[in-house]
């Protein structure tokens, strides 16, 4: 069980017969499909399915145990799944880049569709410029991309803890997390390359959003790793727990001071952005190193997470 609540919001893709996508105003238009509401293509309770441009959404219940989180996911991925197969014949990709038509899918469509090519609609702010990013035309940008973001909940007695200490709290998820994320092993050569490609509009360090929730909490939410760690339970698990030592050095400055003081841990965002594993793989062997000695992680924790990168 977490120290606090972790919500996630992963984009997936509704693909045809040549993995290209499908965005969800064309399984309208063109497939007749009925969503339960304006946004909403599934309801599951604690989890939905939304539209979100050219990709579906998975919008989850948050909760502070990986397994709920876990379950909750592929449960939502699994009725995707069906639904899309029975109805239509369709399948659904779990990936950080795929194809998609701008010919068939903005060219001649309506205003419906004008989600599907454009970048960042809701900016998001980069700690190191200091810049919020602006939309970006994507009407001739023959890909679409997959972000796995996290949400991290600020503590109950100090929901502005996020407030005042965002800049410090992102360069730790940058080197604690976002590191780790590169470090950790793709299933083939295939996967790295679709995440360089990602990486062109998606995916670079220092990535980060404020939140505030419906039901008044506060938090931040990580916007650098893309959706590959939603495939595998342990990956979910290895982020969430990398995350959750963020959460609590968060509410620690002296313990977060002395793990960032160290000049090589400035590696970590160069190591994102240009998607280096095994610069990524040295920089996290060190990093569990202090935060094992700091006993912000067992040493048995730190072995099943190094065990998973390449």
């Amino acid at each position: 069980m977490f120290d606090t609540i972790f919500g996630t919001d992963p984009e997936v893709f509704v693909i045809d017969e040549n993995r290209n996508c499908i965005p969800p105003a064309a399984l309208k238009e063109d497939f007749g499909m009925e969503f339960v509401g304006e946004k909403i293509i599934i309801d599951g309770g604690d989890w939905t399915i939304i539209e979100d441009g050219a990709a579906t959404e998975i919008n989850l219940a948050p909760s502070n145990e990986s397994a709920v989180i876990t379950d909750r996911i592929n449960r939502a991925l699994e009725e995707l799944k069906t639904v899309m197969k029975k109805k239509f014949d369709l399948d659904i990709v779990v990936y950080p880049t795929v194809k998609f038509d701008i010919k068939k899918y903005w060219e001649s469509r309506g205003e419906e569709f004008r989600d599907c090519v454009r970048f960042g609609c809701d900016p998001d702010l980069d700690i190191y410029s200091g810049q919020y990013s602006t939309e970006i035309s994507a009407d001739n940008i023959p890909e679409r991309f997959g972000g796995g973001h996290i949400h991290m909940q600020a503590p109950e007695d100090n929901l502005g803890l996020f407030d005042e200490t965002y800049y410090h709290t992102t360069l730790l998820m940058d080197l604690i997390v976002g590191n780790s994320a590169v470090a950790f092993k793709r299933p083939d050569t295939a996967w790295v390359t679709a995440e360089k490609s990602r990486l062109k509009y998606y995916g670079k360090p220092g990535k980060i959003r404020l939140q505030e929730y419906p039901d008044g909490t506060k938090g931040i939410e990580y916007r650098t790793p893309s959706n590959f760690w939603i495939t595998n339970p342990a990956f979910t698990e290895g982020l969430l727990t990398l995350m959750n030592v963020v959460f609590n050095l968060s509410k620690n400055p002296t313990d977060a001071s002395s793990v960032l003081e160290v000049s090589y841990l400035s590696h970590a965002p160069k190591n994102i952005a240009k998607f280096q594993t095994k610069q990524a793989f040295e920089t996290m062997t060190s990093v569990m190193d202090i935060l094992g000695s700091m006993r912000y992680l067992s040493y048995d924790k730190i072995g099943q997470l190094l065990s998973m990168c390449a």
